[in-house]
C-alpha cells in the first residue's frame, strides 16, 4: 500500500533551555525572556517538521511506501528537509522547490511540563496553489492524509478529497487552524469525501464557532454536527485527557498512555497516522485507537516529532501488553 501525505514542512530548531522563567494568570501560562538580554542555551537540535514530513515518516516507520507532497525553498533548509525524509524511505519526488523560496522554519522552547512555545514563519509552505498539486501522485495510492493548509492551498481540499475517493483511496484530514477558521467555505465543502476526520479539542470548539454554532461545546453535539457533513469517523483528541473516536453507530474513549513527557510536539501527528496505518490494514477501529495512543506515547518522550516514532513491530510488542480495559465504549 502506498500512503500520500500533504500539508506543510518545516525545520524545526529546538533550544533547550531550563533556567526561562513562567508566569502563571487564571487563563494561561507565559513564557518570561527579559527584554534586552542575551540569553545562553544548553543545546540545539535541527529536525524536519510539519504535517506532511511528520505523519509521512511515521508512515514509513510502519513499513508503509510513502510519499509525500508539500512545498519548500531552494535554500539549506529545503534540502535539509528533503534529505532526512529520503533518509526515511519517503519519496519525494513530488515535494516543490520554490525558487528563490524561503522554507518555513519554526523556533521551538520547551516547558518543563512537556508543552512548548514555537515562533513560526510559514515561507513556502504558505505559498502553495491548487494549480501545483500533482493528480498523477493518487494515482497508486491506497490512503490520502492531508495536514495543515494554507492561502490559496486551501481551495485544494475539495477536489483532492473528492478525486482521492473516486480512485477508492481512504482520505484521512488532520486540518490546521487556518482551515478550521475558514469553516463552511472550505472545509464543509470537503467533508463529504472525507473517511477519517481529526482534530484536537480546542481545534473542534475553533470549527464549530466558525461553523456559526454557539450552543456550549460539547462532544455529543460536535459527534452529531459533524456527522451530518458526511465524515464517517471522527476523532477528537485531548492531550494528557485521551482521545474520543465516533462512528454513527458507536462512540469510544480511552485515556491517555502515561509515560513522561518531553515534548507534546507531534503527537497528534503520530496518533492519527498510526490510528490511520492499523485502519487500512484491517485493525478494529479499538485496536487502532490502542496503536495511535501507543505510538503517540512514545514520541512525545523525545524533544522532535519523529525521533520516538515506532516500528510496526515495536507498535504490536506494546499493544499486546497493554490492558484491554482501558478502552471504554460509550455508546
Amino acid at each position: 500500500m502506498n500512503i500520500l501525505t500533504i500539508g506543510g514542512a518545516t525545520q524545526d530548531i529546538f533550544i533547550k533551555h531550563k533556567h526561562h522563567q513562567h508566569e502563571h494568570t487564571h487563563e494561561r501560562t507565559l513564557l518570561v525572556l527579559e527584554e534586552g538580554t542575551k540569553i545562553d542555551v544548553d543545546d540545539i537540535h535541527y529536525c524536519s517538521g510539519g504535517g506532511a514530513t511528520n505523519t509521512a515518516a511515521s508512515f514509513a516507520r510502519l513499513g508503509y511506501s510513502t510519499t509525500s507532497f508539500f512545498k519548500v525553498g531552494d535554500d539549506p533548509q529545503g534540502t535539509f528537509i528533503l534529505n532526512q525524509l529520503q533518509s526515511y524511505g519517503i519519496n519525494t519526488s513530488y515535494a516543490l522547490q520554490e525558487k528563490g523560496g524561503k522554507t518555513s522554519v519554526s523556533l521551538i522552547m520547551g516547558s518543563p511540563n512537556g508543552e512548548r512555545t514555537a515562533l513560526v514563519y510559514r515561507g513556502a509552505s504558505s505559498s502553495i496553489t491548487p494549480q501545483e498539486f500533482p493528480y498523477n501522485a493518487l494515482s497508486s495510492c491506497s490512503a490520502v492524509y492531508i495536514t495543515s493548509l494554507h492561502n490559496q492551498a486551501l481551495h485544494l481540499m475539495t477536489p483532492l478529497a473528492q478525486e482521492a475517493q473516486r480512485r477508492n483511496a481512504l482520505v484521512a484530514m488532520n486540518p490546521g487552524t487556518e482551515q478550521l477558521k475558514a469553516g463552511a467555505s472550505f472545509m464543509v465543502e470537503a467533508l463529504p469525501y472525507v473517511d477519517i476526520f481529526m482534530v484536537n479539542r480546542s481545534e473542534a470548539i475553533l470549527f464549530m464557532q466558525s461553523l456559526g454554532h454557539t450552543q456550549a461545546f460539547s462532544l455529543p453535539l460536535f459527534f452529531s454536527i459533524m456527522f451530518n457533513y458526511g465524515p464517517r469517523t471522527l476523532v477528537v483528541t485531548d492531550g494528557a485527557n485521551g482521545v474520543h473516536v465516533a462512528t454513527k453507530d458507536h462512540q469510544f474513549y480511552h485515556p491517555s498512555i502515561a509515560t513522561s513527557v518531553v515534548s507534546t510536539l507531534g503527537a497528534g501527528d503520530a496518533f492519527g497516522s498510526c490510528f490511520v496505518a492499523s485502519i487500512l490494514q484491517g485493525d478494529t477501529l479499538e485496536d487502532s485507537i490502542r496503536a495511535g495512543l501507543i505510538n503517540s506515547a512514545s514520541v512525545v518522550q523525545y524533544p522532535d516529532a519523529k525521533m520516538g516514532l515506532l516500528t510496526q513491530d515495536e507498535l504490536m510488542t506494546q499493544r499486546a501488553k497493554l490492558d484491554k480495559k482501558l478502552l471504554q465504549k460509550i455508546s
